[in-house]
């Protein structure tokens, strides 16, 4: 069965999907010879033979870890600075893996890998919502306001973060310790977010993602994930398998409302609309309204159809439903009342 080339390739764990696109667009993925330099393209793993660089790439048993990544330590492959990386202590499993997501440089904790590419994208990115928790001790009292903005969330540099689920607090002598858990994946987000409301981190340790919890593991050991671990992991990749539908006007936003009620039509020939027009009362004068007695110019009545010309008060305005009500005065000079909607 074909299935797409990038999707492919991260099942036989050489990156994520999203990084294994970039390697097609390179020019570095071949299909029975062929270079593929575009997306899109799809191939059977059964028949056709897949090269990165020359190599032939073929599918791997997934395999999933949880890792307990030291501070100082760097969540990356490799470095032009020499500095460590996870991978010199993934070195003893003899395989290809990648992180699922990332840790910052100063930040210990609970660090996913595996093989799986497909897998570790859906589990790594923002908009999928997988939970993080940690334990961060921050410098200072953590005041009730300060945790009502973190709570509630704030504007950084990179745009608005979602507020932060603040599970228990332990003051301690010159620190507090904190345990939040977030569902988004921002650079540096936790230390930014307590930077801002003036307690800045003073150690952070992640100790959860997902339902896969770091426990006893000591700093840079690493243990295979438990089957109902990866269970629980697979059916929330299948379960945001589905896109939400992408809206306009915002995410979330409401539809619009449909404006009830018409507006009458605009007739021609001096034909009336709905709203009172000038003079719908007893216009100026003695006598009959000028030209032929009736209103100006067609003798209809701008507005209501009541006649601009004879004084008198006797008149009635009449509305659109037809019934006749009697005109106001006001002053000497009549004004019929508004109709009724």
């Amino acid at each position: 069965m074909k299935v797409r080339l990038q999707k492919l390739l991260a099942q036989t764990g050489v990156a994520s999907r999203r990084a294994c696109e970039e390697l097609i667009l390179a020019g570095r993925v071949t299909v029975d010879g062929t270079v593929v330099t575009q997306l899109g393209v799809s191939a059977d793993p059964a028949v056709s033979v897949v090269r990165l660089d020359g190599e032939q790439l073929r599918a791997e048993r997934p395999v999933y870890y949880a890792l307990n990544k030291p501070r100082g330590v760097l969540t990356t492959s490799s470095d032009d600075r020499s500095r460590p990386t996870i991978m010199a202590l993934l070195a003893p499993l003899g395989r290809r893996v990648f992180p699922v997501g990332r840790l910052d440089f100063d930040t210990d904790g609970l660090l996913l890998v595996t093989n799986d590419g497909e897998l570790a994208q859906r589990i790594s990115h923002p908009r999928h919502g997988m939970s993080k928790t940690y334990v961060a001790r921050v410098r200072g009292r953590l005041t009730s306001q300060a945790r009502e903005t973190l709570e509630r969330g704030m504007w950084l540099s990179d745009g608005r973060c979602e507020g932060l689920k603040i599970e228990r607090i332990k003051p301690e002598k010159h620190v507090t310790q904190v345990t939040v858990t977030l569902q988004e994946g921002k650079n540096r987000e936790v230390r930014r977010m307590f930077a801002k409301v003036g307690n800045p981190v003073v150690a952070l340790r992640r100790v959860a993602v997902g339902p896969v919890a770091l426990g006893s593991l000591r700093t840079g050991a690493y243990r295979p994930l438990r089957p109902e671990e990866v269970t629980a992991l697979r059916s929330f990749a299948a379960g945001s398998e589905a896109e939400p539908e992408a809206v306009v006007r915002g995410r979330g936003a409401p539809p619009r409302r449909k404006k009830t009620g018409t507006r009458p039509a605009r007739t021609s020939g001096g034909a009336s609309r709905t709203r009172v027009a000038k003079g719908t009362g007893p216009g100026k004068g003695s006598g009959p309204g000028k030209g032929s007695g009736a209103g100006k110019s067609t003798g209809a009545a701008k507005g209501s159809g009541v006649a601009k010309g004879s004084r008198g008060g006797s008149r009635s305005a009449k509305s659109p439903g037809g019934s006749a009500r009697p005109a106001k005065k006001t002053g000497g000079r009549a004004r019929a009342r508004p109709p009724r909607r």
